[in-house]
């Protein structure tokens, strides 16, 4: 496609055809910069799709871990980073239907996934000033599941009991969503914490806040009570308005340095929800200040510097990855915590040497000459250092 400016966004659409009622059509907003893969999963997910995937991802990983510059070389983004994330989307959902599943088992009923789209990957932060575009700064990893459909049914073909089994999977989905982020960017030095609607809530509930079970006849009264964002609130009026069940808390949660409400739209009738965060996104979003430096400048320089740009930010992947192997060995070592947080500073001033530079390859790719030798030698001592330190 054609090359997007800063600000600019794109938007992703996907319609589903049923036989029995209207096409359901949901679409999900990006801004430029961003890297993620988009996903549909109906059904059940193929074994043989995850075999594959597992395939590839080992044999990119020993790529990586070769060192050759050649077979490096041959890597592109997709097989670096959109294999990975790829590779979470297809673990939410096996974790998903396990746990509906089990969930059904006991209670007479069983749950079916439909056709279902959805994204995951790194969404930069665009930096506006005066509603101009000025600069793209590290944002997050985020799961946006946004047409998510299931049919859900008792054998007894109780409508209570369905009401109540359909509310206990909506949590479980909620849950995945800040889950499977967390399982993927966990580190011996730093938890990772994703903010998902479920998230949004408990914590709300952990720092006092009072938790609204809010609806048409009371909406009135309650809505002065909570303080979050105009398309939040927006998008909570309308659903009142529409007949809809909606649980929230007051103020906004700030969760490892996103900041935002977590709320819940209910259909009072069959159960059916929708678990939302922010203004209006289904799923989670994760903020990690070690990954995303990383992660911001390997989408950059894969994504915009060609074979220079994919070679340079092999390595600093190599050198990450390192980095992460590195702190489980410290920590088996039983060190001083002085000497623990000397050796891990040291390793850290590497990894933040190694984004730097790797950062600012697109202006010595530009330069060429010259620069370009000193930018592609830098990177090479830096890589070995960090295997010496």
């Amino acid at each position: 496609g054609q090359a997007q400016t800063l600000g600019s966004d794109f938007r992703i659409a996907t319609t589903q055809h049923f036989a029995n009622h209207a096409a359901d059509v949901k679409s999900a907003v990006y801004p430029s910069g961003s890297y993620f893969a988009v996903t549909t999963v109906g059904g059940s997910v193929s074994v043989s799709k995850l075999q594959q995937l597992q395939t590839t991802v080992i044999n990119t990983k020993t790529i990586l871990e070769s060192g050759d510059a050649n077979l490096i070389g041959t890597l592109t983004g997709d097989s670096i980073l959109g294999d990975m994330f790829y590779a979470g989307v297809l673990g939410y959902y096996t974790q998903y239907l396990s746990y509906s599943y089990l969930t059904a088992l006991p209670q007479g009923g069983h749950l079916g996934l439909l056709a279902t789209a959805g994204s995951y990957g790194y969404v930069p932060k665009v930096n506006y000033s005066f509603g101009f575009p000025l600069s793209l700064t590290p944002g997050g990893i985020q799961m946006d599941l946004y047409q998510h459909n299931v049919t859900a049914q008792m054998n007894d073909g109780d409508l209570g009991k369905r009401f109540l089994f359909v509310t206990q999977i909506g949590v479980v989905n909620s849950a995945l969503e800040h889950a499977i982020p967390e399982q993927m960017f966990n580190t011996p030095n730093y938890q990772a914490e994703a903010a998902s609607a479920v998230k949004a809530l408990q914590k709300a509930v952990a720092n006092g806040q009072k938790i609204y079970h809010i609806e048409k006849e009371n909406m009135i009264a309650v809505l002065p009570n909570i303080h979050h964002d105009s398309n939040t609130m927006d998008d909570i009026t309308n659903a009142l308005q529409a007949g809809k069940i909606v649980i929230t808390h007051s103020e906004a949660v700030d969760i490892s340095g996103w900041t935002g409400a977590g709320y819940i739209i209910l259909d009072p009738a069959v159960g059916d929800g929708a678990y939302m965060i922010g203004g209006g996104m289904h799923g989670s979003f994760l903020f990690i200040a070690t990954v995303l430096a990383a992660c911001t400048a390997i989408v950059l320089l894969i994504g915009f510097g060609g074979p220079f740009g994919i070679f340079v930010g092999a390595i600093l992947l190599i050198e990450y990855l390192h980095f992460v192997s590195a702190m489980k060995e410290l920590l088996k070592k039983g060190l001083s915590p002085e000497e623990l947080k000397k050796a891990a500073n040291e390793k850290l001033a590497m990894l933040g040497l190694s984004t730097f530079f790797a950062a600012m390859g697109p202006v010595f790719h530009a330069a060429g000459g010259v620069a370009l030798i000193a930018e592609t030698a830098m990177e090479f001592i830096l890589l070995a250092l960090s295997f010496t330190i």
